[in-house]
Order: structure tokens, then sequence, then C-alpha cells
């Protein structure tokens, strides 16, 4: 795929992104999509293959870290809890149990015992 071809890949994979995580949000949607089409426009004369290659990286670990890292939390009325819109996509760290009789490492980093 051409160098161009990548970049405007690249450009519609951070918008489909943002399609599926914010969802029902306008306003989210809203001002994604103007970070999203403001920073291309802001590099769109760049011609340093080097510095391209490297923004394409980061548009595509961004679109993965979108998907995969938020969520969308939203207060449900006339109580104090949240619904959190969790995707197919949505990455779930297993949570561990409180242990209050668990012993920290009280050793300081870098101090060799």
């Amino acid at each position: 795929m051409s160098l161009r071809g990548r970049v405007l890949s690249s450009f519609k994979k951070l918008h489909q992104a943002r399609k599926a995580v914010f969802q029902g949000d306008d306003h989210a949607l809203k001002a994604v999509r103007e970070k999203i089409n403001g920073d291309f426009r802001m590099n769109m004369l760049e011609s340093n293959k080097e510095k391209i290659e490297e923004s394409i990286k980061f548009a595509e670990e961004a679109a993965v870290t979108i998907r995969t890292r938020i969520v969308q939390g939203k207060k449900k009325e006339n109580e104090d809890v949240y619904a959190f819109r969790i995707t197919k996509d949505t990455h779930l760290e297993d949570n561990v149990p409180y242990d209050a009789a668990a012993v920290l490492n009280k050793k300081k980093p870098g101090k060799k015992s």
C-alpha cells in the first residue's frame, strides 16, 4: 500500500474507533472528530517519510488504544451508580481480591538488602 493509502487508512481506523467507542455521545463524537481532523490537517504538508511513518504508527496505536482501553460511563438518573458501555474490544483486567492480611514489600526501589 502506498504511503498516502496508509495515511488514509490510519485516519479511517481512528474514526471507526471513535464511532464504536463513543456511540450515542454526540459531544464526545464531535470533540474526538475535531481532534483527529485537526491533527491530520496540521501534518498535511509533512514530506519527511520517517515522520510520516512515525505518525502512521502513532495513529494506528491510538486507534487500538481507543477501542480497547476507553469505556464510556454515564451516571444513572436519581442514583449514585454509573453504567459503563463495554464493547467486545474492551480489554478487561482481572480483579485481584482485597486481602487485608497481605504483607507488602517495603523495600525502596534501587536499594540492595
